[in-house]
């Protein structure tokens, strides 16, 4: 299979299927059924996850002979798959199923780590307080990002590869929805992130050390989220969706593409289904 530009996900009746199209929407045909796909660093394997069976899992795919392989399994959810930056290990999100107690159903959500053949698996999260959503590495490999509501509201912090606090990036009375919307820049220097501080769901880029906060999506008509970069840092691919009642709009959510700056927006898919969580 030839690698195209960009892969994103198409909610149909049947299911969430993985599409691919080149940065000018030109279609490139559907390849597997999953959501919420990220590329290799070097480009030859897709991580996404997929419900086979009850509940969601981990899937590796080769981009040379589409051949997938399942490789998480049990009754945890397993979600918003992203790799390091050697592409020998995937981080995600683990939800575990909900435990009765004496008075109330808890469920656990927690961040992984596991090789990318899914032996290894480790907690980074098991000695920090807080529900998390998600996580992706620094293109350093040295931390991550996560998002987590360890500090009362759901912020970003920073972690350590062993799994240590470093510190938090965000403070609002917002909420950062990035639960499969956090992205570093390819050169480190900047996080995307999806927020509601501004009073609806926009995409906002920040410094890593947590200074020079900007609103790219100005577009109050508009649910902007899951911006990612462009190879080379200078686009965002990113999924929209009109403002309104969230069971009205969400079969109109559709690809766009614009400058690192939020400016030069453009559309870049239009169907009658849904299509979001893009990665380029």
């Amino acid at each position: 299979m030839q690698t195209p530009n960009i892969v994103y996900d198409r909610e149909r009746e049947d299911g969430h299927w993985l599409f691919t199209m080149d940065e000018l929407g030109n279609d490139k045909g559907m390849i597997a059924k999953g959501r919420d796909a990220r590329w290799s660093p070097d480009r030859t394997q897709l991580v996404y996850t997929s419900q086979r069976d009850k509940t969601f899992s981990i899937f590796v795919m080769s981009t040379e002979d589409a051949t997938e392989r399942q490789i998480t399994f049990g009754d945890e959810v397993d979600l918003n798959p992203s790799w390091s930056p050697d592409g020998k290990k995937i981080v995600f999100t683990s939800i575990t199923p909900k435990q009765k107690s004496s008075s109330t159903e808890t469920s656990r959500r927690k961040i992984l780590i596991m090789d990318i053949d899914g032996n290894d698996v480790q907690e980074l999260t098991h000695e920090i307080a807080g529900a998390f959503s998600s996580a992706v590495w620094h293109p350093d490999g040295q931390y991550l990002a996560v998002n987590s509501s360890r500090s009362g509201s759901s912020e970003l912090h920073l972690i350590s590869e062993s799994g240590n606090y470093i510190s938090q990036l965000t403070e609002t009375s917002g909420s950062d929805i990035s639960g499969m919307h956090i992205d570093w820049s390819p050169d480190g220097d900047h996080l995307l992130f999806t927020s509601l501080r501004s009073g609806i769901v926009s995409i906002y880029v920040i410094k890593k050390n947590g200074e020079s906060e900007t609103r790219l999506t100005q577009d109050d008509r508009r649910i902007n989220a899951c911006g990612r970069w462009s190879p080379d840092g200078s686009q965002i691919v990113f999924h929209s969706t009109p403002s309104g009642p969230f069971d009205e709009v969400l079969s109109l959510s559709e690809i766009f593409l614009m400058r690192a700056d939020g400016s030069e927006i453009r559309q870049l898919t239009s169907s009658n289904f849904s299509n979001g969580h893009p990665d380029w």
